[in-house]
């Protein structure tokens, strides 16, 4: 109950703005119950949030040498990772949570986001399809494989897909945002003004 009532107290000090109070408060919570896996997830998060980088990922690696089988252990492990940049330990660690996770679009995507970061663009575009396959309306891998096949020159490719976004998510700005962006890519302003107007 004390945990509980503890991380209530953080979540409302982050509500005010007090960013010190919510990490006393989840300090206390994670001290006062070092076995408990919810506590640590928080203050290791919050950690991350408030950019104290070094302090999320020794507590991140803390808790998947003792939950190695959490996922959420290993998701959070995976962002300080990156966070500190290690991308190639990221890129590790999301690989061991999509081995768990096989079916999640979400993990996929982290992966591709990774490969992206560190210009693997054909190991990107890998995991942008499994993304996509995973959740075909998925928009951010819709967009991001858009973008990566105008980078190999595929422009026409990236046009269509632009064109497909803008069919199936008829009220959003996206499709034709990222229309605009290939055309200026493709060094076409006129074009690129009709799609952005």
């Amino acid at each position: 109950k004390n945990t509980q009532a503890m991380t209530a107290l953080a979540s409302l000090a982050l509500s005010q703005g007090q960013s010190k109070e919510a990490t006393a408060w989840l300090e206390r919570a994670s001290k006062e119950n070092p076995d408990a896996l919810k506590p640590a997830m928080l203050l290791a998060a919050h950690y991350l949030r408030s950019g104290e980088k070094q302090k999320s990922l020794t507590l991140a690696q803390k808790l998947q040498a003792t939950n190695p089988g959490n996922p959420d252990a290993l998701d959070l492990l995976a962002q300080a990772q990156f966070a500190n940049g290690d991308k190639s330990g990221a890129l590790e660690t999301y690989n061991r949570l999509a081995a768990s996770r096989p079916d999640s679009a979400p993990v996929q995507f982290q992966i591709a986001s990774i490969h992206m970061a560190m210009q693997n663009q054909s190991a990107a575009s890998n995991a942008l399809k499994k993304t996509l396959v995973l959740q075909p309306d998925h928009l951010d891998a819709q967009v991001a494989l858009a973008m990566l096949e105008a980078a190999q020159g595929n422009h026409e490719q990236a046009i269509s897909m632009a064109r497909l976004i803008q069919k199936k998510n008829a009220k959003s700005p996206v499709g034709y945002e990222l229309e605009g962006n290939l055309l200026m890519v493709q060094k076409k302003p006129e074009l690129a003004a009709n799609a952005f107007e």
